[in-house]
């Protein structure tokens, strides 16, 4: 019995050795580590004097250099939560007094995250489990912590080809693309938006804004209780995109704001929703409201120069 036992046992082992070493070959493959876009949590930096928080129009629409130094970690839909998560998890890499830069979008308010992260696009929850700790994971799952995280392998797929032929890493990818089609592109994404991303009945868009306002202001406190600075800012989108929000939903987007913003007096917002300088110039943007890499170098500068001129 005992000798079957080991037999049985050595034969597990033989198993699972090479299945090991793949799965340590498959973690340290630029595929892997830059998979959603999580390439730049590889690598933070320390002593960030500005961070940027946010979601896909941050992430494509602010860019550092060499005169601008600063750290994106904003990501494709990211909601206030996670805003709050990820600055908590990477704050001991800022700088003492760092600017901390967060961001409101137009479907922020309304963002009915959690059953989208749990459903429709789940990899959107499951992407941070290789880059935060799980208290700092929504609806934490240990058998997704061990798929995506420690045993990423087993759900590869095709995808452990690049154990053998890797891709380069890319810090940046640049996107020249200048929107086509500008209503068409503008209609979908309004309809995207206030169909599919947003609370549609009123019970839903209460509990919502309470929710986001909620992780908004904790992302807030955390900054003045570390000693960074925080700064709201909303990027600029397309004057045909804005204009298919109805009124009622522009002033609310503004309400919402003011109710944040009263709670913290001298607290600095940059809205350029509307700042014609970029929403009426359409060779900045690659859709309706994602700028593309000219448009990002532009608005930076902008952004940056506008900071300055308040201390920052």
């Amino acid at each position: 019995m005992k000798k079957m036992l080991w037999k049985g046992l050595l034969f597990t082992v033989i198993l699972l050795l090479p299945m090991l070493y793949l799965n340590m070959r498959y973690k340290e493959t630029n595929y892997y580590l830059q998979l959603n876009g999580l390439g730049k949590f590889r690598k933070v930096p320390n002593g960030i004097t500005t961070l940027n928080l946010g979601n896909s129009h941050e992430q494509a629409g602010i860019v550092y250099n060499e005169e601008r130094s600063g750290y994106n970690l904003a990501l494709a839909s990211q909601p206030f939560e996670y805003d709050y998560y990820v600055l908590d998890q990477y704050s001991s890499c800022l700088a003492d007094g760092a600017t901390v830069l967060i961001p409101i979008s137009y479907f922020d308010w309304h963002y009915a995250y959690e059953e989208l992260f749990l459903d429709e696009i789940s990899v959107y929850n499951e992407r941070y489990y290789s880059i935060l700790d799980k208290s700092h994971i929504m609806n934490y799952d240990w058998k997704k912590d061990l798929l995506y995280h420690w045993f990423p392998l087993l759900t590869a797929g095709e995808n452990m080809k690049y154990i053998f032929e890797d891709i380069a890493w890319v810090d940046f990818a640049e996107d020249h693309t200048i929107v086509a089609d500008i209503d068409a592109v503008a209609s979908y994404k309004h309809k995207s938006w206030t169909e599919d991303v947003m609370e549609t009945d009123a019970d839903g868009i209460k509990e919502a804004k309470k929710r986001n306002q909620e992780y908004l202001k904790k992302t807030i406190d955390f900054c003045y209780e570390h000693g960074y600075r925080p700064v709201l800012i909303t990027l600029p989108v397309t004057n045909q995109l804005t204009e298919l929000f109805s009124q009622e939903f522009l002033k609310d987007f503004r309400a919402c704001t003011q109710e944040v913003l009263a709670c913290y007096p001298g607290l600095e917002y940059l809205d350029y929703s509307k700042d014609q300088e970029f929403a009426g110039n359409l060779k900045y943007f690659k859709d309706s409201d994602h700028l593309n890499s000219n448009g990002a170098a532009a608005f930076s500068a902008r952004l940056f120069k506008d900071l300055a001129d308040r201390g920052y």
